[in-house]
């Protein structure tokens, strides 16, 4: 049952990214059909009888299922159809991960109570970010395609003519940058603090815990950046993916570096 709706929610999502831009209707109800499938093969497939099922599949799919969320509600304030034709094909194949890599089960009724509220935090930081960057990459083409002038439609052509000014889109940018900056400094903060309460030993600078930290430095120089030294344009986007790439290495590569090319479990 599970496996079904992972499938039909993917199957909508590809939908969703083909729907003509003149369709809004239809966009948005296709929409919310695919995001609460994909709620609902999720969510009780990774929280269930006291146990917490990880996996670069899981949290992945966790996090694009947040960004669809993230992309329907700005996109009902703010022309972002560029947007849906990005994170909808990604929302697609994040669906279909879970089935087909489970990850693995780690009980958590002997955790902390604080441990559920850091990996909901956790999940929240990173969704936030994620969808920030996929912005970044779609402020990053909205820019290309102003300086060469180009004339095509194609794919994304259209969505990105029909996008706000480029000052709107930095704006909306930093909104959800500052966002998930918050989110992530908790999610550091508890981690470092509340290491032994929530994961039962003492913090480890392992893989995970530096790629994070460094993920947080890049986004608060950028944060700080902006603030003191006016840092916009082609700085802040390199920035933004540099600061989201090093928080995918921290967890979701990491986890399909173990899961799949190692074939571990839980570390």
């Amino acid at each position: 049952m599970q496996t079904t709706l992972f499938i039909a929610a993917a199957i909508l999502y590809a939908v969703c990214a083909l729907l003509p831009t003149r369709q809004g209707a239809a966009i948005s109800g296709v929409t919310a059909a695919a995001w609460a499938l994909h709620g609902a093969a999720l969510w009780p497939d990774m929280v269930s009888n006291g146990s917490l099922r990880v996996g670069f599949a899981f949290m992945l799919s966790a996090a694009l299922w947040i960004s669809v969320a993230a992309y329907w509600l700005e996109n009902r304030n703010f022309a972002l159809d560029g947007l849906r034709r990005m994170v909808m094909p990604c929302a697609a194949v994040a669906a279909v991960l879970p089935p087909l890599f489970p990850g693995s089960l780690m009980p958590v009724q002997a955790q902390s109570p604080a441990f559920g509220w850091h990996v909901a935090v956790a999940v929240m930081a990173y969704s936030t970010l994620t969808i920030a960057a996929f912005h970044a990459v779609l402020m990053a083409l909205q820019e290309a395609r102003l300086h060469t002038r180009a004339a095509k439609g194609g794919f994304l052509g259209g969505a990105i003519d029909q996008l706000p000014a480029l000052l709107t889109m930095e704006k909306l940018l930093f909104r959800m940058i500052s966002i998930g900056f918050i989110l992530l400094s908790l999610t550091v903060l508890s981690g470092v603090v509340f290491s032994e309460q929530l994961f039962g030993k003492a913090l480890r600078w392992d893989h995970k815990n530096v790629f994070a930290l460094l993920s947080w430095l890049l986004f608060a120089a950028l944060l700080a950046g902006r603030r003191w030294r006016g840092w916009r344009g082609k700085t802040a986007l390199r920035f933004t993916l540099a600061g989201f790439a090093t928080l995918a290495l921290a967890y979701v590569g990491s986890r399909f570096v173990f899961e799949v090319v190692l074939h571990r479990g839980f570390v």
